[in-house]
């Protein structure tokens, strides 16, 4: 004789079982379409998905009919950014260095997010296009920080570069016949003969 396995469910669109609809290790379905999982709650009384990857432009439970909130490791591919995203418990993150981006602006880069307020990725890079000091940055994730990856400027004149200058960028001196190189020290920036 079989068996029939009844789970608490719901076809309702984005209606998560609650903690307190759930004991430890009891399944919740959820069978609607647009956002479908098998849920449970665990030993800490936090639900959990278990289920595939949501797919749309919108990320999965923004419009709660239960639970608010979604589970730590969930995972939504962002149709609109094309990034594949991860809940961390407090926010979605890049599952790694999978889509990096290119932005274009006027001036050093100052971004703290993608334009589109999507977190900046490792890779992720930016082109100076300020006429005269074209560059390229490349966003390094372990230091938060934008990094220059375009060659170094050379310049030949009898006085230094008036525009914005480098770390490592080179001036000519061609009045005295000497190199000189644009050097940070940690404290200051200043222009250090080479030879």
């Amino acid at each position: 004789m079989a068996t029939t396995l009844i789970t608490k469910n719901s076809v309702v669109g984005s209606k998560r079982p609650t903690a307190a609809q759930l004991v430890t290790g009891e399944l919740g379905l959820n069978a609607e379409a647009s956002d479908p999982g098998l849920y449970f709650e665990d030993s800490n009384g936090d639900i959990r998905k278990i289920g595939g990857t949501s797919y749309g432009p919108t990320a999965p439970n923004s419009s709660a009919a239960g639970e608010t909130g979604n589970s730590v490791g969930e995972l939504w591919y962002d149709t609109t950014t094309e990034l594949l995203n991860v809940w961390d418990g407090t926010a979605w993150v890049g599952a790694g260095d999978i889509d990096t981006h290119s932005f274009t602006g006027t001036g050093v880069p100052t971004l703290t997010v993608r334009p589109d307020g999507t977190a900046l990725m490792d890779g992720d890079m930016y082109f100076d296009d300020l006429a005269g000091q074209e560059r390229a940055y490349r966003y390094l994730l372990a230091t938060t920080s934008w990094v220059n990856i375009d060659s170094k400027t050379f310049t030949q004149d009898t006085v230094p570069p008036a525009a914005a200058t480098f770390d490592n960028d080179y001036w000519y001196d061609s009045t005295f016949l000497t190199t000189f190189i644009y050097y940070n020290d940690g404290s200051s920036q200043q222009w250090v003969q080479l030879f």
